[in-house]
């Protein structure tokens, strides 16, 4: 059971970035976006990990 949810506009980002990079390497597209399921997956399991970049953001975002 997943325990998020990816937007619909995430999933037509996802899908353009897979177009994009299956230009040069299908195969390559297909683990980049087994990558991002990846670590959706890690998230939801630790949805605190992460580091803060003070020199990119003030916000309180995690990278």
């Amino acid at each position: 059971m997943d325990l998020y949810e990816v937007s619909p506009e995430a999933v037509e980002d996802l899908l353009n970035i897979q177009e994009f990079v299956s230009a040069d390497s299908p195969a390559a597209a297909n683990r980049v976006v087994e990558e991002f399921f990846s670590a959706f997956e890690h998230l939801v399991a630790w949805p605190r990990s992460g580091h803060s970049r003070s020199d990119l953001t003030d916000k309180p975002v995690l990278f």
